[in-house]
């Protein structure tokens, strides 16, 4: 939607958000000089996109929330942006770059102000690593009070009106503690309907280790609790939906790469199905991992240092220390934190892929990307500065796939509020570690709210466990895809499309069993950017005139 802000601004927004407080972009002119600012919302994971073109009376700055209709509004064409598909491999993508060259993201948590449309924006954080404190402060015993009052706050301020409320749950910590906190607002008239995803019940997954494939049985406990304020419904992928065709569908819609194909098969159907039921948003808990349940490395080092092995081994679970020493449970677990590269999509993704200073990347090497660009060691955040680059979201520009334009439903975290991120960049070590662990904190804030089946449960939980089973009959699919990948632009003379072939040919077609998960989940992410790549690149050159694109409905 265009707003009238002058001929130098043409500001865009999704449609069906009109009513979402938090993703507004604010656009203001002062004086003569013509001052444009644009504050983006941290609720707004995406973040704002802007870019610039020529007309007959000068530039034309644009900015707005949807990445597709700002591209699309350029007088000029763009272009693919090969730096920014090469380093999406990697999970690495600058976090103010988009796949386009001629346009740019801004972050949440920054104001930005241009002097004049042809200049370069001034960004000043307002919530972020630069504006929370250098070192943590916060423990005592007012700490569980001020987050939890500030968690309702966001909750309660996202909760108007009177739609549905809908959300994503598993029988993990952060998103049954969001559903928990969504049930002090909710009624019997008006519930929360927590959405759970569970596995296609032929693909016969059990218990793998500590990981538990099914956790709807385990998540149906918050219904037992909260009675008629919670319903908890189940999401199966019945018709065997495949991840490339999900991936294909949320990309065109949002004009950026699918980040987790394989979950965006479930993401899709809960979105789908709370469209039906009428909610305007959707509740995820994405971002508690870092300010909610999150595990600092340092509090081992501390303990350490002070001979307290006691204190150790209670940040971890009995299963994961049984048999090792205390010391080898702490190297395995701690000795490279700053090299788990990223768990990202909405939810909880399948596979976490690690950079090792000491050897190749196995996702990397998988897919035969050459070795440069792949930082080192001593290029890599750690402790401190790794944690609140990581609670802010701010090292990557892969939250743009959340952007509210392109998914059925925009998506909305409370973890991710201002209050609730300064909170958690605020508390100390020991703060985080004291309580049951690992995950202290969080099992701490869930007593009372959470059932303690969920909240004192060790055990991980998996989404798209049942993959295989939905593909297993799609050998030749997947053969043409592959086969695509060699004359794909930027991609295919990148990667090893000969390796990868013969990877794909040797899969067990047909069986109930398939190949390894990782080499499952790389594939299928290579496979869906390179579909995004020549889509996009079609798309680009038979882009109208911007004169001949419809008006757009003036914003409010």
């Amino acid at each position: 939607m265009q707003s009238g802000l002058g001929p130098a601004l043409t500001c865009f927004s999704a449609p069906g958000t009109s009513g979402l407080r938090h993703v507004d972009v604010a656009v203001v002119e002062r004086g003569t000089r013509e001052i444009l600012t644009a504050t983006v919302p941290t609720y707004l994971a995406s973040g704002l996109f802007w870019s610039r073109d020529r007309t007959s009376s000068g530039q034309r700055l644009l900015v707005g929330r949807s990445l597709g209709d700002v591209v699309q509004a350029r007088n000029e064409p763009t272009t693919l942006d090969e730096d920014f598909v090469r380093a999406f491999v990697r999970f690495r993508p600058s976090p103010r770059s988009t796949p386009y060259h001629e346009v740019c993201r801004l972050p949440p948590g920054v104001t930005a102000r241009w002097q004049h449309p042809d200049g370069e924006p001034e960004i000043s954080v307002w919530s972020g690593p630069d504006v929370w404190p250098g070192e943590p402060d916060l423990e005592g015993p007012g700490v569980l009070d001020a987050y939890q009052e500030a968690f309702d706050d966001a909750v309660r301020d996202l909760c108007y009106g009177e739609t549905p409320l809908a959300a994503l749950m598993s029988g993990g910590l952060d998103s049954t503690y969001l559903v928990a906190s969504l049930a002090q607002v909710a009624s019997a008239v008006r519930p929360v309907h927590a959405f759970t995803h569970a596995p296609h019940p032929d693909a016969r997954l059990a218990r793998i280790g500590n990981l538990d494939p099914d956790e709807s049985m385990i998540a149906s406990a918050m219904q037992r609790m909260y009675q008629d304020r919670v319903r908890v419904i189940t999401v199966i992928n019945e018709d065997l939906v495949n991840p490339l065709s999900a991936a294909r569908q949320i990309a065109e819609r949002c004009w950026f790469p699918a980040v987790n194909p394989e979950n965006e098969v479930w993401i899709s159907q809960i979105e789908q199905r709370s469209v039906e039921l009428g909610a305007e948003q959707l509740f995820s808990g994405e971002q508690g991992n870092y300010a909610f349940s999150y595990e600092p490395r340092d509090a081992v080092a501390h303990y350490l240092a002070h001979g307290d092995l006691r204190a150790v081994a209670r940040l971890f679970p009995r299963e994961t220390a049984q048999g090792m020493t205390v010391g080898a449970v702490a190297y395995r677990r701690y000795a490279h934190p700053s090299e788990l590269i990223l768990r990202r999509g909405v939810g909880r993704t399948l596979a976490a892929l690690h950079l090792r200073s000491r050897r190749r990347d196995p996702h990397l090497q998988l897919l035969g990307v050459p070795d440069e660009e792949v930082p080192n060691r001593q290029e890599r955040l750690s402790g401190r500065a790794a944690y609140l680059r990581a609670l802010a979201d701010c090292d990557t520009s892969l939250s743009a796939i959340l952007s509210p334009a392109g998914r059925l439903l925009p998506m909305v975290d409370p973890f991710r509020s201002p209050q609730v991120m300064r909170i958690a960049a605020s508390l100390t070590s020991l703060e985080w570690s004291r309580g049951p662990a690992p995950r202290g904190f969080a099992r701490r804030l869930g007593d009372g709210r959470v059932p303690d089946e969920i909240r004192l449960r060790t055990r991980s939980g998996g989404q798209a466990c049942d993959t295989w089973f939905a593909i297993r009959h799609s050998r030749e699919e997947y053969l043409d895809a592959v086969a695509a990948l060699v004359g794909t632009p930027i991609l295919g003379s990148w990667v090893d499309s000969e390796g990868i072939s013969r990877r794909v040919e040797a899969w067990p077609w047909g069986q109930i069993k398939g190949p390894d998960d990782e080499e499952l989940f790389s594939i299928h992410l290579i496979l869906t950017l390179a579909d995004f790549v020549r889509m996009t690149a079609r798309r680009l050159q038979l882009l109208p005139a911007a004169a001949a694109v419809p008006p757009l409905r003036p914003d409010r």
